[in-house]
């Protein structure tokens, strides 16, 4: 069975989780509630890779603000402070 963590701004359904300490990849599918913000948290020791499937959204990273709409692709090095 599959992990969703809910949070006020929306959820996460992982799809892969790291099974011990030196796997540096999960996955998952999370939904922004509409007119929902996450607030700024830093991403230790992983990459990520954020793909909108639907929807529009304002993507801060490092400070640099971007309009992420369907289809696109963000690429997030390691410890981005992200929003």
């Amino acid at each position: 069975m599959k992990l969703v963590q809910k949070f006020e701004w929306g959820e996460v359904l992982w799809l892969h989780e790291p099974e011990n300490s030196s796997e540096r990849l999960s996955a998952g599918l999370v939904k922004f509630f509409p007119g929902s913000r996450q607030g700024q948290h830093l991403h230790f020791g992983e990459e990520q890779i954020l793909f909108a499937l639907s929807g529009r959204g304002i993507h801060r990273l490092n400070g640099k603000e971007e309009v992420i709409s369907e289809g696109m692709l963000i690429h997030c090095l390691l410890f981005p402070s992200t929003r």
